[in-house]
């Protein structure tokens, strides 16, 4: 039985019916051309499903544009803010969105904000990476969880605080918030997860092509 794809205001009732509505409005566009508003909406809530996307946005999206890939095949480029691009791919985004995955997605912008700093501060310091020895910047580079991963952490807070994944209430950001995922309602909760977090995560940065290699 298929299952349902949901993200956003977006509701399809199998990967198969998603994926034929991306590809259809994807081949509206001729490479280089930026996504329409309405069509960038779509994409933005899509891109939330993306297990990287606090490294895909960076510090915003400015536009998103089709491009080509190396097979000469349509693919998404976000521009970020600050001009960088980053690739990302739609297909790692469409699969069927369980609740357990919309609540480490918001467990996962609780901490965002440590994981960005802890990516400036190693940038700051010029940092190589202790793989491939590149000298890392703000575009080429990932942070790694090592000894341990973030959905580790995410399921030891939850056992350790008997959370079953209904337990635990979210709330939607604000319409103008450029990151939808949602938002741990319960302050206390919230800033327990953090220090917990921060407890076990152990951080390094390195290059984006070293980290794909991990996985």
């Amino acid at each position: 039985m298929a299952k349902a794809i949901n993200f956003g205001a977006y509701n399809f009732p199998s990967k198969a019916a998603a994926i034929k509505n991306i590809q259809e409005i994807i081949n509206k566009y001729d490479f280089n051309q930026s996504l329409n508003s309405e069509d960038r909406l779509f994409f933005e809530s899509l891109f939330l499903l993306h297990d990287e996307y606090d490294e895909k946005v960076g510090n915003g999206i400015y536009d998103i544009q089709v491009r080509r890939d190396f097979a000469n095949n349509r693919s998404l480029c976000i521009i970020q803010n600050d001009r960088h691009e980053m690739i990302i791919s739609w297909r790692h985004c469409v699969q069927p969105t369980s609740p357990r995955t919309v609540l480490s997605t918001a467990f996962r912008r609780a901490v965002k904000h440590l994981i960005m700093d802890f990516k400036r501060s190693q940038i700051a310091m010029n940092v190589v990476c202790p793989n491939d020895h590149t000298l890392l910047t703000y575009e080429n580079s990932h942070v790694a969880y090592v000894d341990i991963s973030f959905d580790d952490i995410f399921n030891k807070f939850l056992s350790s605080n008997n959370l079953q994944i209904s337990d635990v209430v979210l709330i939607d950001p604000d319409a103008n918030d450029p990151d939808q995922r949602g938002i741990i309602s319960d302050k206390e909760l919230c800033d327990r997860w953090i220090t917990f977090h921060g407890e076990l995560s152990k951080l390094c940065l390195l290059s984006a092509s070293s980290n794909l290699k991990r996985s």
